[in-house]
């Protein structure tokens, strides 16, 4: 729940807190009861009586400024920081975004655990919807 200066009072979704939050334990770290911080609303629902703001609509997404510095040939270093049913999301380290390599996309037998390194490469780029995909070369992954 979000309350601004002038008293309009909404509600936050976790996925509108930060375009890199990977859990619920790194949102508590970002947030606090109690805490300032500038927000957008980003809908507004009259029928329902709702307003829905938006920490992360006020920055540019880190994609925007970094795609054009990828190399889309050349392995890139990551790191893993979540792992899910569908995959796990790389932190790619020099460009400081987040990507998801699908669990289709890792070699049969392999797993991987957050804070594992790793090295990847794109499959492919999502530019409308932000979202980067990687893919393994099985040469490339430890047994």
């Amino acid at each position: 729940m979000l309350v601004t200066s002038d008293g309009i009072v909404g509600t936050m979704p976790s996925a509108e807190v930060d375009w890199f939050c990977a859990d619920r334990e790194e949102q508590k770290l970002l947030l606090k009861p109690g805490d300032m911080f500038h927000a957008m609303i980003v809908k507004i629902h009259p029928t329902k009586n709702r307003v829905i703001f938006s920490k992360k609509a006020l920055n540019k997404h880190p994609m925007d400024e970094q795609i054009s510095k990828i190399d889309y040939e050349a392995p890139i270093e990551g790191l893993v920081v979540n792992v899910l049913d569908y995959g796990c999301f790389v932190q790619l380290q020099p460009y400081g975004i987040q990507a998801l390599l699908h669990r289709s996309k890792i070699p049969e037998g392999k797993a991987f655990k957050k804070g594992d390194s790793i090295t990847v490469l794109i499959d492919y780029v999502d530019q409308i919807n932000k979202r980067v995909s990687l893919r393994v070369e099985n040469n490339s992954v430890p047994k």
